[in-house]
């Protein structure tokens, strides 16, 4: 049920984050199920790897300045969802640096959310 839930929450980030950030765009709520499918598994099995990679490049610093090698990575993650399906759009690295921003606080808090609820 966590897991249902968290992709609906993500998805509902998205359409948040398409609204919100100009050069995101997520035309329907069915592509946002795809897009948030997409990148739910792509950060389950790049997120960490690509984590771990910013910080040891950045020698420990990434470690130390975590939030802001997450934001990083969900950037990356955002472009490469943008990629790998034709029901997201990202206009450039800025729409994603923003987007990631966005799709990190919307669905951080929706978690902290869930949380309390549960």
């Amino acid at each position: 049920m966590n897991l249902l839930l968290s992709w609906l929450l993500l998805a509902c980030a998205f359409l948040l984050t398409a609204s919100l950030v100009r050069g995101i765009h997520v035309p329907r709520w069915r592509d946002a199920v795809v897009v948030a499918a997409v990148f739910g598994l792509l950060n389950a099995v790049l997120g960490k790897v690509l984590f771990l990679l910013i910080a040891l490049g950045t020698m420990g610093l990434g470690f130390v300045l975590s939030v802001v090698t997450h934001w990083l990575v969900t950037a990356v993650l955002l472009g490469l969802t943008a990629k790998l399906t034709t029901r997201l759009t990202v206009d450039g690295v800025g729409p994603a640096l923003r987007g990631g921003l966005a799709i990190a606080v919307i669905s951080g808090i929706g978690q902290l959310v869930l949380r309390l609820v549960a």
